[in-house]
């Protein structure tokens, strides 16, 4: 069978097309692009993929859309389409590869609505696109000597046909910055093809263009090669023989010189100051990779058939955008969504809240509810209001003076830069209830000719989006400035710790830990420390005292401490007096109990710091399932996992709640402890938990795991006694809340909150929202900081909306939509079954994708899987969702019971970076040859090469898998032993040696260490082992515990977009 075009040059619309049989593919020749009938020969579609490079992000202005496009919805292959969501008032905050557009020229004869498809009638010798597949570089060839040599692709531009007749009157945007930017200069002039004619602005007397910008101008990007089209064969999936271990796929030959013919050049094209790289080519050949159950082994070869190289790789996309951004600065209050949380870029702080504290799903909301009941896409936010940001250390400060701060008199909501000044400056209308208010005295200023106060840019809470107030004494707990919060240690000394070696493990390490707590503006930690242990009655501290003396509480039920004075101190006198206590343990409890009643020591703590009227922090340490007599008992269940056995745990978070107090709780147990039952405490206080499975301290891999734990939690910055509200303008508001909280009422209820605490909010629609207006969100944290002072943090945000569907789907974000589809899909995860779950989730994705077709691509032949090109990714990473770790037990999967409540409370309150590094694991290659660490492979085992060792991380841990036939060089030099069956898989360090392959790759593990912001551990895994099994699971992209692989998972995928279509 011919082959088609392994690329369709579109370059109008940003979109992904998957190509299955039955459709009509074109193949190009040397004078034409004619169709090919392609017909099915299995029962099964394949989907060969054809990609384009990143997305633009800035829409094309509608006039563009269909001159710039006229064969988009007739040719396959995967063009990456660009809806116009109409032009905002803003220049692209970096360079992009544009047409300068002038409007001059009389209007059109003809219009076309934007969602039909042209006549072929209009087109009756449409040119062929061009065949382009990476030249060598020799071949890159630009008109600006200014250009990098990745700027060639004008070149690749199809020559399109007259574009008369294709015009629709454009929709008006509201501009989102509230501070305008400085006019930046335009790049130059662009001629697509021969025949494009500028637009005159004569066609467009309603379209004005506000002073100091420039008009965004559509970009436009090709697509280099990815595959050929290539039929499936019959039984497809699930059917592969049995292997043993990870073994390698058989490698493809590399490209010949003659598979890259040279692009045809374009004349009168000139390049902008930068642009960024295409897809690399992608080779097929007619293997296929393991795509079920638990089977790896070398690729099927018999029967032709999709590779996960023929569909979207997040390795490529997010290498395109990383390459995109590094470097140029986003500015908020675009209506582009911003750079993915794994992609550093500077942000610049224009009015809008930063995406490091609010990203929102849709940066365009749809005008209806009906728009989001028909796409299934999630409006909704995730709010990370203690987000540390690179780009502003500290935000600014606000001081109102003794009258405090600004606040509209019927809502409640504070001053903001979305605020309009009447009255010459003596009044303002809130932008939330629209009623006016008096501007205090103190606080007036005159406005400007355009209604703007004079010191709109003197002041943070008129020009930026996130800032912080000081409050008055009626924002705090005792209607006083409070003194620092504490940290309380509070301890397990039953027989179990002691076993275990808990109390020695903390002795070495206290310094270390208390030293990491976080510092204030003066570089100290202000934060006072005490010390609580416990195994059936509680025992506290004055550690004050040159010789800390012990004080035992014997009432349980109600605990009372008689000399709470001198029981906290400063970090560097706690450190001395802890480790001193410490080591006289044996001595002072030489008679252990069997068990810890951790009612009695949780109780403790909250008493401690309410008779001393402190908020603050307890870091519990248990060892086993609190099964002894008294508060808190639990007992081992068989049954029902995921229900609390008792109510204790959840009214004792609430007694927390009240005073001030979240609680850690690390769990150190060797069985069944009911972690969902004792999760309740941390989970509605702000706390988390952490789930140590078989802790002991003469083991180097648990030892180095806790420790690592330990630091994180010590290091990052906290929150106390905290109070959030979300305020949303009139059409919509905050319906759904998920995350570690208490809600009350609107209230959300935070005794602790550190910066990498995520709140998933979802928007419900409340009546319709007007075209092309604003979405105005407020977020108010009230707080207290670590010098025990009370704080408002308030970040705002503007978002755009529309009725047109393109204008939607173009400004979804990626990163928030796939973290709101998990976050309300984890309850499913552990009261249904997967299937249920998977096949509510697949149907939702497969509504997100139909409506995108059936409004944006309507003309394409439904043999086409098209994918938008800001969600090109929303398949894989759903498929990823249900390989989750809260997921069920499978007969290969060590997730237990425990495991998975662990991570069911883990993932409420997970940050989105490192939700989605979870959600798709990085594996980096190692072979010690490289200056610098390699790039990621995507994480399936037909990327798995022999001769190589392999570094994993999902966020949560390190682990180096090493294949049995890697070089005896490399183990010789990394693990200073002569072959790998000599290497010690209990390693959690790797020997320092004196090469330099020992160097590259301590360096390269020191790395990413970094980059994952955790000192995390290493964990060696060899082919053949049981450890494997961890290695696997983190290959993602296949058939992991009987679930789909990607290929088979948007092959289902795309048949249920087919049936909806019908």
């Amino acid at each position: 069978m011919s082959q088609g075009p392994p690329y369709n040059v579109s370059t109008g619309r940003q979109h992904v097309a998957i190509t299955t049989p039955g459709m009509q593919s074109y193949a190009s020749t040397q004078n034409q692009l004619y169709p090919q009938n392609i017909a099915p020969n299995s029962q099964t579609p394949t989907l060969p993929l054809k990609f384009s490079p990143a997305t633009n992000r800035h829409s094309l202005t509608p006039q563009m859309e269909h001159r710039a496009n006229p064969l988009a919805n007739q040719m396959s292959g995967l063009a990456i389409s660009n809806y116009p969501p109409s032009s905002t008032n803003q220049s692209p905050p970096f360079p992009t590869q544009t047409n300068q557009m002038s409007f001059n020229q009389p209007p059109a004869p003809q219009t076309m609505r934007h969602n039909q498809p042209p006549q072929s009638s209009q087109f009756p010798n449409p040119p062929h696109p061009t065949v382009f597949s990476q030249p060598p570089s020799s071949n890159l060839q630009t008109s600006n000597p200014n250009t990098l040599p990745n700027q060639s692709l004008s070149n690749q531009f199809t020559q399109l046909p007259p574009t008369s007749g294709l015009v629709k009157q454009p929709h008006n945007p509201m501009n989102l910055n509230p501070v305008p930017l400085p006019p930046t200069q335009p790049p130059a002039s662009h001629t697509i093809g021969h025949n494009l004619t500028p637009l005159q602005s004569s066609q467009f007397p309603n379209h004005s263009q506000p002073t100091g910008f420039t008009q965004p101008t559509p970009s436009q990007f090709t697509q280099p090669p990815s595959s050929h089209l290539i039929p499936a064969g019959p039984n497809q999936f699930n059917q592969f023989p049995p292997t043993d271990g990870l073994l390698p796929p058989t490698q493809l030959p590399p490209p010949s010189s003659t598979q890259f013919p040279n692009p045809p050049q374009s004349s009168g094209l000139t390049q902008p100051p930068q642009q960024f790289s295409p897809y690399p080519p992608q080779l097929m050949g007619t293997g296929s990779a393991p795509m079920g159950g638990d089977q790896f082994g070398p690729p099927i070869t018999s029967q032709p058939k999709v590779t996960p190289d023929s569909i979207p790789s997040v390795i490529e996309v997010l290498g395109i955008d990383k390459e995109r951004w590094v470097s140029n600065e986003y500015f908020t209050g675009s209506r582009t969504p911003p750079p993915g949380t794994l992609i550093s870029c500077p942000i610049r702080d224009t009015g809008n809240a930063s995406p490091r504290y609010i990203r929102s799903s849709l940066y365009t909301l749809p005008t209806s509810a009906d728009m989001i009941k028909e796409s299934k896409l999630v409006a909704g936010l995730i709010i990370q209001p203690l987000a540390n940001d690179p780009d502003n250390d500290k935000l600014p400060l606000v001081d109102h003076g003794s009258a405090g701060p600004i606040r509209c008199k019927r809502c409640k909501a504070y001053m903001n830069p979305f605020n309009s000044f009447t009255g010459g400056g003596a009044a303002y209308e809130c932008i939330f209830c629209g009623i006016s208010n008096e501007v205090p005295n103190t606080y007036f200023q005159y406005c400007d000719a355009t209604g703007k106060r004079m010191d709109t840019a003197d002041r943070s809470e008129l020009s930026k989006g996130s800032y912080e107030v000081e409050v008055t004494k009626e924002y705090m707990r005792y209607q006083k400035e409070g003194d620092p919060p504490a940290v309380i240690l509070v301890i397990d000394i039953s027989m179990r710790s002691y076993n275990i070696g808990l109390e020695g493990f903390l002795s070495s390490h206290i310094a270390d830990l208390l030293d990491r707590l976080p510092k204030d503006d003066t570089g100290t930690c202000p934060l006072e420390i005490g010390l609580i242990v416990y195994d059936t009655q509680a025992y506290y501290f004055n550690l004050s005292a040159p010789l800390p003396s012990i004080y035992v509480i014997t009432e349980s039920a109600d605990p009372f401490l008689p000399e709470p004075s001198g029981s906290l101190v400063s970090i560097p006198q706690a450190i001395t007096s802890i480790k001193s206590v410490l080591d006289r343990f044996p001595a002072l409890f030489s008679q252990r109990k069997s068990g810890g009643c951790l009612g009695v020591g949780i109780k403790a703590g909250i008493s401690m710091l309410s008779e001393m009227k402190r908020v603050g922090k307890l870091l519990v340490f248990q060892a086993d399932i609190p099964e002894i007599q008294g508060p808190g008992q639990i007992k081992r269940k068989t049954d029902n996992f995921f229900k609390p056995q008792s109510s204790f745990y959840d009214k004792i978070s609430a007694d927390c709640q009240r005073a001030g107090i979240c609680v850690d709780l690390f769990l150190l147990p060797t069985a069944y402890t009911d972690v969902f039952t004792l999760g309740q405490l941390c989970h509605s206080t702000g706390g988390q938990i952490h789930y140590h499975y078989n802790f002991s301290a003469s083991k180097p891999s648990s030892y180095s795991r806790l420790l690592s734990d330990l630091q994180e939690t010590c290091s990052t910055q906290l929150g106390f006694d905290a109070v959030m509200r979300v305020r949303t303008s009139p059409g919509i508001s905050a319906d759904q809340y998920q995350g570690a909280i208490r809600l009350n009422g609107s209230e959300i209820q935070l005794a602790g909150l550190d910066a990498n605490k995520t709140i998933a909010v979802v928007l419900r629609y409340d009546d319709k929202l007007k075209e092309s207006s604003l979405v105005y969100v407020q977020v108010a944290l009230l707080y207290t900081n670590l010098r025990g002072e009370r704080r408002l943090r308030l970040h705002n945000l503007a978002i755009c909306t529309s009725s047109h569907f393109e204008d939607v789907y173009l400004s979804a974000d990626l990163d928030a939509m796939v973290h709101l589809l998990a976050r309300l899909n984890l309850r499913g995860f552990i009261e249904e079954q997967l299937e249920q779950v998977g096949e509510r989730l697949r149907q939702q994705v497969a509504h997100i994708l139909a409506t995108y077709r059936r409004h944006c691509n309507p003309g394409v032949n439904k043999g086409q899987l098209i994918l938008p090109s800001t969600l090109k990714l929303l398949p894989c990473y759903s498929n990823c969702i249900l390989k989750l770790p809260v997921t069920p037990l499978t007969s290969s999967s060590p997730n237990t019971p425990d495991m998975r409540s662990y991570n069911y409370y883990r993932l409420q309150w997970l940050c989105t970076r490192e939700f989605l590094l979870l959600l798709y694991p990085r594996v980096y290659p190692v072979d010690g040859t490289l200056s610098s660490l390699p790039e990621p492979i995507r994480s399936s085992v037909t990327k798995i090469e022999e001769q190589k060792a392999y570094i994993a991380t999902d966020g949560q841990q390190l682990i180096m898998w090493i294949c049995n036939n890697v070089n005896n060089q490399l183990i010789a030099e990394v693990f200073g032993v002569s072959s790998v069956h000599q290497v010690d898989p209990s390693l959690s360090t790797l020997p320092k040696l004196d090469n330099p392959t020992s160097r590259h790759v301590q360096w390269a593990i020191e790395s990413l260490q970094s980059w994952t912001g955790k000192p995390l551990p290493l964990s060696l895994s060899k082919q053949g082992d049981p450890s494997e099994n961890l290695f696997r699971s983190l290959l993602v992209e296949d058939g992991i515990s009987g679930r789909a692989t990607y290929v088979d998972a948007t092959c289902m995928l795309h048949r249920e977009i087919k049936k909806l279509l019908s």
